[in-house]
């Protein structure tokens, strides 16, 4: 629309407003619901507006205004009016229903709000000869998707690095901290080391993007340990805890080795408690006395008892073989 066709409209809409419409009783309030709305990106939001003061209110002699100032340029400019029949909507889709109009609700519809929709709502009522106002401050606010997941660090060993990526979020400010549980003990332990986060990215829609990283070593003092990254953002309505439970993976030859040791460790206690049972039965006889005639009786026991031991270890002994 040409300027100076905007302005004639602006003018005819003041005469009809102001001239020839029948005088109403009561006195024109307008109130909002509070001073700051919020909106999630990409949902439709209603932006209250209520006028009071009279019974009901004749839609064709009402006239509505709404304006928005952006938060950055600090220019105000209008994106919706109304005056009975006859509508402008400078931004696509915005609407105030008739039917609530009637009943004082100039309620401000805007459907698929995205982030140019932010800043400050003015809605300007007029029923002749009265004026009224109210102003509301609209935040758009973009949840973060997040995700955790392992990454090999290439060269480095054993190193690896755990990755917490948080994606698409607005606005700007957000904390992501990690923390960590292991079986000894259960309750969450703040980790402060080994932890690098990179600076937050603006993309081409205007949202931001974070990613932390968190150092491992691949030890079995770790095994079994849960790692969190634990994220805050304003959109959330509360933090978002994101766990990972660590299984660490030995080498081939480690595991091999390991493996060896558990197999032939049991067959050998055996032989070493069989031993020391048979010394400790040697040292027993030869600290005991003799008695008498039982010496030569003792004796032929004795040896019957070291018999009976030597044929335990080697039946172990052979069991063990196989």
């Amino acid at each position: 629309m040409a300027p100076g066709s905007a302005a004639r409209q602006e003018a005819v809409v003041q005469l009809l407003l102001l001239c020839g419409l029948p005088a109403t009783a009561g006195f024109l309030e307008v109130a909002t619901r509070g001073t700051l709305q919020t909106v999630h990106l990409n949902d439709n939001v209603t932006i209250f507006c209520k006028a009071s003061g009279f019974s009901k209110l004749d839609s064709r002699f009402i006239g509505i205004r709404w304006y928005r100032k952006d938060h950055v340029s600090k220019e105000e400019n209008k994106v919706f009016e109304s005056f009975g029949d006859k509508k402008n909507a400078a931004r696509t889709g915005a609407e105030v229903s008739p039917e609530g109009l009637q009943w004082g609700d100039a309620s401000l519809q805007l459907p698929g709000v995205q982030l140019r929709d932010a800043g400050e709502y003015r809605c300007e009522v007029v029923v002749p000869p009265q004026k009224a106002e109210g102003r509301v401050l609209l935040e758009v606010l973009a949840n973060p998707t997040n995700r955790v997941f392992l990454e090999q660090t290439k060269g480095r060993g054993k190193e690896v690095h755990l990755v917490c990526q948080s994606i698409g979020f607005y606005p700007e400010v957000i904390n992501i901290t990690w923390e960590k549980q292991t079986q000894k003990f259960p309750l969450y332990q703040r980790i402060s080391t080994d932890v690098y986060t990179g600076p937050i990215i603006k993309n081409e829609k205007g949202i931001f993007n974070i990613t932390s990283y968190l150092k491992l070593n691949a030890s079995l003092e770790d095994n079994g340990t849960t790692y969190s990254c634990v994220v805050w953002h304003k959109s959330l309505y509360t933090y978002e805890r994101l766990n990972y439970t660590w299984q660490v993976e030995l080498p081939v030859r480690e595991a091999e080795n390991v493996g060896h040791f558990r197999s032939i460790f049991p067959p050998i206690l055996q032989i070493l408690i069989v031993v020391f049972l048979y010394c400790v039965l040697i040292r027993c006889h030869l600290c005991k006395p003799p008695l008498n005639n039982d010496f030569e009786e003792g004796s032929e026991m004795d040896t019957g008892s070291s018999g009976v031991m030597v044929s335990i270890a080697d039946e172990l002994v052979r069991n063990t073989g196989n």
